[in-house]
């Protein structure tokens, strides 16, 4: 099934582009990256042992530097992985606080610092690598979850949306119910109902795959980054 246009948010690479293009969209497309990503940064300084506020004004000061010191121009779009970029980066501005001086009290936006730490609330101790990769990959994950349950509501079958999340246990845990009686109660076949949720599996993999291709450089790069994405979610080090 394909995508409506216009339907889904624009991703990493296009949203970079956007970011130094000097149009109308270039704060439009800043915004929507510090959105992005702000959350994943959080919680690498957290898990490094920053406390909450000192991690709250880093990560802001951290996308202060990359817009300040033209970051974003100076990466060669496609060339590397975008994540791993963020990420390099970061870590090299953390080697150089002192050049924080100026810009710590420097405010891009409010961040809603309350979920990142009911993130770190609960989950188990990891190093900020692994974090950073975890919630990164959740929240693709959550972005296409949200994206697969439009298009299926769209078609009045949103239903299968939530009996694929909930039979998975993205999430949340895994819905007992046997595949006879969730087909009961919405009045369709056993086979009918395999095959739709096969569909719905299929289709959440593009949206996956539609989340991670456009911050790669390669078809291949995007296959190991959706390894890398469930990886992360099975907790180990990507």
């Amino acid at each position: 099934m394909a995508p409506a246009p216009g339907l889904f948010p624009a991703t990493a690479w296009t949203l970079v582009q956007k970011a130094v293009s000097g149009e109308d969209a270039q704060a439009h497309a800043r915004n929507e990256l510090l959105a992005r990503y702000w959350q994943p940064i959080y919680v690498y300084l957290r898990r490094g042992g920053r406390p909450a506020a000192e991690a709250e004004d880093l990560t802001q000061a951290f996308f202060v530097h990359l817009l300040e010191k033209h970051l974003l121009e100076r990466v060669r779009v496609r060339q590397v992985r975008f994540r791993g970029y963020l990420r390099s980066v970061l870590e090299h501005f953390l080697a150089n606080e002192a050049r924080l001086a100026m810009t710590r009290k420097r405010k891009t936006s409010t961040l809603d610092v309350a979920s990142a730490e009911s993130w770190l609330a609960s989950s188990s101790a990891e190093s900020p690598e692994m974090a950073f990769d975890r919630v990164w990959a959740v929240e693709r994950l959550q972005s296409a979850v949200a994206q697969l349950r439009a298009e299926l509501t769209n078609t009045g079958r949103g239903w299968i949306a939530d009996a694929l999340i909930s039979r998975v246990g993205l999430g949340t845990a895994a819905d007992p119910t046997s595949v006879k009686d969730l087909a009961a109660r919405h009045a369709v076949s056993e086979n009918q109902l395999s095959v739709a949720m096969h569909r719905a599996r299929e289709r959440l993999r593009e949206l996956i795959l539609e989340e991670i291709r456009d911050s790669v450089s390669s078809p291949e790069e995007a296959t190991d980054e959706l390894n890398a994405l469930f990886a992360a979610l099975r907790g180990q080090r990507t």
